[in-house]
C-alpha cells in the first residue's frame, strides 16, 4: 500500500477510535444514578446524560448552554451562578447545594412546589500546560 493508503487508513482508525470513545462516554454516563454534565472552559454545558432529560422533561435536541440556571429555584440561582462564575474564573472545583426543577407528572406544566435539591460538583479537566479544556460535573439528589 502506498504512502496516502496508510495516512488513510490511520486516521480512519483515528476517527473510529474517537467515536468509540465518545460511545463509550455516553454509556457511562448515562448508567451513573447522577445528572452527568460537561461544559467547556467558559462553563457553558454543552453535554447531559439521559438522567437530565428524564428529570427536566427536555427533549434531547435541546440546546441549554447556560440556561439550565432557568432551573435553578429562583432563591438558590444567584448563589449557583456567582459560585459557577468563580469556579470558571479560578479553576477551582464546584461543590454548591441547590433546588433544581423537576418537569411535572400532569399537562399542567411546572408546579412551583416540585423541586429537588441536589449537590453539584464540578471539577476542571486541563491539558499539559495547565490550561482548562472542559469541566465534567455531577448533580446528585440529597
Amino acid at each position: 500500500m502506498d504512502w496516502h493508503g496508510n495516512r488513510y487508513d490511520k486516521r480512519k482508525r483515528i476517527i473510529e477510535d474517537v467515536l468509540e470513545s465518545a460511545y463509550n462516554f455516553q454509556s457511562l454516563a448515562d448508567q451513573i444514578p447522577q445528572i452527568v454534565w460537561t461544559a467547556g472552559p467558559d462553563g457553558r454545558v454543552d453535554f447531559f446524560n439521559n438522567r437530565w432529560f428524564e428529570f427536566s422533561g427536555l427533549d434531547r435536541d435541546h440546546r441549554v448552554g447556560l440556561d439550565f440556571a432557568l432551573f435553578i429555584h429562583a432563591d438558590d440561582r444567584r448563589n449557583y451562578v456567582s459560585t459557577w462564575k468563580n469556579c470558571i474564573k479560578t479553576g477551582d472545583a464546584l461543590d454548591v447545594e441547590f433546588r433544581l426543577k423537576k418537569k411535572a407528572d400532569g399537562e399542567s406544566g411546572f408546579e412551583d412546589e416540585d423541586y429537588e435539591t441536589f449537590l453539584a460538583r464540578a471539577v476542571a479537566v486541563r491539558n499539559q500546560r495547565g490550561d482548562i479544556q472542559q469541566w465534567v460535573g455531577t448533580w446528585t439528589s440529597i
